[in-house]
């Protein structure tokens, strides 16, 4: 699974006016929004890189969106 940060999957999906989002390769894209301070997404981590691994047809993504839980989550803007 690929950590990437927010301006890297901007560049890597298109977001329709109609809110659509899609992969600019064409290809299947799982993307994991995660904090490293939750738990239920540590939880998740393990299962996703298990799947990562067995479809190599489908892109996975990982992408870190508050380091804190003080702090404002992040917002994709087109």
């Amino acid at each position: 699974m690929n950590k990437i940060t927010t301006k890297e999957l901007l560049n890597k999906i298109s977001i329709g006016t109609n809110g659509k989002w899609t992969c600019k390769d064409n290809k299947t894209c799982i993307i994991d929004f995660y904090s490293t301070w939750c738990k239920p997404c540590k939880t998740q981590d393990a299962v996703l890189n298990e799947l990562s691994n067995e479809m190599s047809d489908i892109e996975f993504f990982k992408v870190e969106t508050v380091k804190t839980k003080n702090e404002t989550p992040v917002k994709l803007k087109k």
